[in-house]
């Protein structure tokens, strides 16, 4: 089971739980498992109020654990995914290909609206997206393998872009970003990632990655 594999992410903080913030749905079922597997069970994937309530210095040594890990654990996806069609590991043409390596692995499940959400929001996922759609536990850890190689791959490419902290007053505070883009707005790749895996009509998606890199590498 992959969860089991990725004990140690929980451990060493960079998943420490199961658990989504506001409509991205939650999954609480396998928190318990987890806190046989771990001793310190958070949730930061995208739940806001993780990071919003980490101090400074236990963000800056999630974002350390974050890029350790993930770097160790995309590494060996690479070695395993067909070279021809990933091309040049992190390069920009290749972030499609990952993506769609990733997403096939992907599970997206719709989930009920968190307590209290307006009426007119609930009606509007509905039409647009089926409903409230979460990833599952598996799931969510892939979305961090595409996450990092998403950040990783801008960063190894343009020498003005770095890895850092989300800035105070920011929705993506304390998170890990990519930053130096021309705009002055960073890049959450968290939050990209767990929304391009979600969309699961494969013409949608395919146009949505390209388009996103296709900006992204215009504000550099």
């Amino acid at each position: 089971m992959q969860i089991d594999a990725d004990a140690d992410l929980i451990a060493r903080g960079v998943i420490d739980g199961a658990r989504w913030h506001f409509f991205r749905g939650a999954s609480p079922e396998i928190e318990q498992y987890l806190t046989t597997r771990a001793s310190f069970i958070r949730s930061p994937l995208m739940d806001y109020n993780f990071f919003e309530t980490l101090s400074s210095v236990e963000a800056e040594r999630h974002l350390t654990q974050f890029l350790d890990v993930e770097h160790r654990e995309v590494r060996l996806m690479l070695e395993q995914l067909d070279g021809a069609e990933i091309g040049v590991a992190y390069s920009p043409e290749s972030i499609l290909h990952f993506f769609e390596s990733v997403r096939e692995h992907v599970t997206v499940h719709i989930v009920e609206p968190p307590e209290g959400t307006p009426a007119w929001l609930v009606e509007a996922t509905k039409q647009d997206h089926g409903g409230f759609r979460a990833l599952d536990e598996e799931s969510q850890i892939l979305a961090l393998r595409a996450a990092f190689y998403l950040g990783q791959t801008l960063v190894s490419t343009y020498p003005g872009l770095s890895w850092a902290l989300g800035r105070p007053g920011r929705a993506e505070f304390q998170q890990p970003v990519v930053t130096g883009l021309r705009s002055d707005l960073d890049l959450a790749p968290l939050a990209i990632a767990e929304n391009m895996l979600k969309q699961r009509d494969d013409d949608a998606f395919r146009t949505r990655v390209t388009t996103a890199v296709k900006v992204w590498r215009e504000s550099v």
